[in-house]
C-alpha cells in the first residue's frame, strides 16, 4: 500500500510528458481547422470559377451571341480544368409572355466531388454546390447598330 501512494506522488510531481501530453491532445484539433480551412477554400473557389461561367453564358445568351447550346459547349470549356460532373441548366424566357426576359443559367456539382480531401467527413454533407445567374434579355438592336428611330422610321 505504502508503494502504491510513493507511485502516485512521483507520478503527480513528473513533468516529463507532459509536453508530449499536451502536443497529442492539441495537434488533432489543429489539423483538423487545417484541413477544413482547405476544404472550405477550394469549394469556395470552385463555386466562384461556376458563377464565372454561368455569368459569361448567361451574358452571351441574353446579348443573343451565342445559342443554348453554344453557351453549354463555352461553360463547360471554361469549367474543364476541373473535372468535376458539372451539369447545366439554361431557362429561357417564355415568348409568350412578354414581361419575361430573364434568362437564367444554372451550374451544379454535388458538393462530395468538389471536395479536395475528405477530412473533417461530412463537412459539406451530400448537398450540391450552386451557381445560379440570371440576366435580362437585350432589346432587339436595328441592323448596322444603335436604336431604332423614336418616330417608327419613317424618315
Amino acid at each position: 500500500m505504502m508503494k502504491l501512494r510513493q507511485f502516485l506522488r512521483s507520478f503527480r510531481r513528473a513533468k516529463s510528458g507532459a509536453a508530449a501530453l499536451e502536443f497529442a491532445l492539441v495537434v488533432p484539433i489543429l489539423l483538423t481547422l487545417l484541413f477544413a480551412t482547405i476544404q472550405f477554400g477550394s469549394v469556395v473557389f470552385v463555386q466562384n470559377n461556376m458563377v464565372n461561367a454561368a455569368r459569361e453564358g448567361a451574358r452571351r445568351i441574353a446579348a443573343a451571341d451565342v445559342s443554348t447550346t453554344e453557351a453549354t459547349a463555352m461553360m463547360q470549356n471554361m469549367l474543364s480544368s476541373w473535372n468535376l460532373p458539372f451539369t447545366y441548366n439554361i431557362a429561357m424566357p417564355n415568348p409568350a409572355n412578354p414581361s419575361d426576359r430573364d434568362v437564367v443559367v444554372t451550374v451544379t456539382v454535388p458538393a462530395a466531388a468538389a471536395r479536395v480531401v475528405s477530412y473533417p467527413p461530412g463537412l459539406f454533407g451530400s448537398g450540391n454546390v450552386v451557381a445560379q445567374v440570371t440576366m435580362r434579355q437585350e432589346d432587339t438592336v436595328v441592323a448596322g447598330g444603335g436604336q431604332p428611330p423614336a418616330g417608327g422610321g419613317d424618315d
